[in-house]
C-alpha cells in the first residue's frame, strides 16, 4: 500500500511522536516486577513502538524484546522507532493459530486518512463488526502469519517470561498458536481486551479467558496507585487491559 505525500509528512510525526512519548512508562514500570531480568519479552501488535521502546528500558535493558507486527506501515514506522535498541528485535509477522496469510482490515475515514493502529484481521461473514466507530469502511491488506510456537521453537527462544497482546480482537487465535509456550514458559500476559472486537471472528472475550484459564491462568487489572494485581473478570466490562499471571507465579517483589 503507497503513502500519499500527505501520509508521509504524518509518518515523519508519527516517529517522532512515538519516540518522545512516555505514554506507557508508568505501567511498565508496574509490569517489570513480572518480567525476569534477562529473559524474553514479546510486543504482539507492535505497532509504532511505543510499548516496546519501555520494554526494552526494563531491568536496565537486560531484556530482549521481540517485536511483531506485520502491517507495513506501522512496520515502516516501528522499525525507525527503534532503530537505535540494540535489545529490540523486529519481526514483519503477525501471529495466529495456523500458518499462511490473513487478510488485514484497515479503517478508512470519510477524509480517505487510513487508520493503521486500527487495522485488524476477521472473518468476511462477520464484517458487520469490522472498522471503528468513526471508520467503517475498510482496504485490505495481505499479510504473512505463523504460529508463535513455532518462531519461539525455530529461534531457539529462551525464557519467555512476559507477552503484550493488542491485536484489535485476534487475542483469541494468537493465543490458540502459543499454547507450547504459555505451558513451557507460562509468560506473564498484558492483553487489551474490548467485548465487540473478538466478533470480528465470530468469537467472544469469554473464549480467550476460558483459553487462558484452560493453560492456569487468572486475570488481573492493576491498581491505579500501587500498580499491585487485584482478581478481576474481562467478561464483565467492555473494554480494559488485564494482567494474567500463571495461578503458581511468584508473588512479584
Amino acid at each position: 500500500m503507497a503513502m500519499s505525500l500527505g501520509q508521509r509528512f504524518a509518518a515523519v510525526g508519527q516517529v517522532v511522536q512515538a519516540r518522545t512519548s512516555r505514554r506507557f512508562r508508568p505501567v511498565v514500570e508496574a509490569l517489570a516486577r513480572h518480567i525476569e531480568p534477562g529473559s524474553v519479552c514479546l510486543d504482539i501488535g507492535a505497532n509504532h513502538g511505543k510499548f516496546a521502546k519501555e520494554l526494552a528500558r526494563a531491568h536496565g535493558g537486560r531484556c530482549a524484546v521481540w517485536c511483531f507486527e506485520p502491517m507495513p506501515y506501522n512496520l515502516a514506522l516501528l522499525r525507525r522507532v527503534v532503530r537505535w535498541m540494540p535489545n529490540v528485535r523486529v519481526l514483519d509477522v503477525g501471529l495466529s493459530d495456523e500458518p499462511g496469510e490473513a487478510t488485514l482490515y484497515v479503517p478508512v475515514k470519510a477524509s480517505g486518512r487510513l487508520v493503521h493502529g486500527s487495522a485488524h484481521t476477521g472473518d468476511e461473514a462477520n464484517a458487520e463488526h469490522f472498522g471503528v466507530s468513526n471508520s467503517a469502511r475498510v482496504e485490505p491488506v495481505t499479510v504473512r502469519v505463523e504460529r508463535l510456537d513455532d518462531i519461539a521453537a525455530r529461534a531457539g527462544a529462551g525464557r519467555i517470561s512476559f507477552m503484550k497482546i493488542d491485536v484489535e480482537g485476534a487475542e483469541y487465535k494468537v493465543l490458540a498458536g502459543a499454547r507450547r509456550v504459555l505451558a513451557e514458559h507460562a509468560p506473564a500476559i498484558w492483553c487489551e481486551l474490548i467485548r465487540e472486537y473478538p466478533r470480528r471472528h465470530g468469537l467472544e472475550v469469554a473464549d480467550t479467558v476460558d483459553l487462558l484459564r484452560d493453560a492456569g491462568y487468572r486475570a488481573y487489572l492493576l491498581d491505579d496507585a500501587t500498580g499491585a494485581p487485584r482478581p478481576a473478570d474481562p467478561t464483565e466490562r467492555d473494554t480494559g487491559d488485564y494482567l494474567f499471571l500463571k495461578n503458581n507465579a511468584p508473588a512479584p517483589a
